[in-house]
């Protein structure tokens, strides 16, 4: 019994000093860090589920220059139906040569949701993110070019 509380004891104490390294590097502008304090926010790893924790280090993540951490945000964004906010950080992310990010776009602008409706805008952004190695965006890409859009 003694050997597994300090086994829990232990692995709190590692835990909360990884917590407190991720805090650090972020806040001397590591990107990757500061989208690993994003992910366990929004998923609640190591601490409690907090959507405006998580939002705020994918921003701060984005805002250097992690394309992931600006299309994760604005996934949040989108299930928050806030798809104009949405469209920036996917923007973002697609400037930052993220695939998902440039894809989730192009969504964006095939249906009209945050942007005005632009088919020669989604075709670009297929393409790009097939550029990226997305085969789904790939696939769109062939279909508006089969299309003549």
């Amino acid at each position: 019994m003694q050997r597994i509380l300090f086994i829990l004891l232990f692995s709190a104490i590692v835990s909360n000093a990884n917590g407190i390294k991720n805090i650090k590097s972020c806040s001397e502008g590591d990107s990757e860090a500061c989208n690993r304090i994003g992910t366990f926010f929004e998923h609640g790893i190591e601490t409690k589920q907090n959507l405006t924790k998580a939002k705020l280090y994918y921003n701060k993540a984005c805002t250097l220059g992690h394309g992931a951490a600006c299309s994760r945000l604005a996934q949040i964004l989108k299930q928050e139906e806030d798809y104009q906010n949405a469209s920036k950080y996917y923007f973002a992310g697609c400037r930052f040569n993220h695939a998902d990010a440039c894809c989730d776009l192009a969504s964006l602008f095939r249906a009209g949701k945050g942007v005005k409706t632009d088919y020669k805008q989604a075709k670009q952004y297929y393409k790009k993110a097939c550029s990226l190695g997305d085969k789904s965006s790939c696939e769109h890409y062939a279909y508006f070019d089969r299309n003549g859009i």
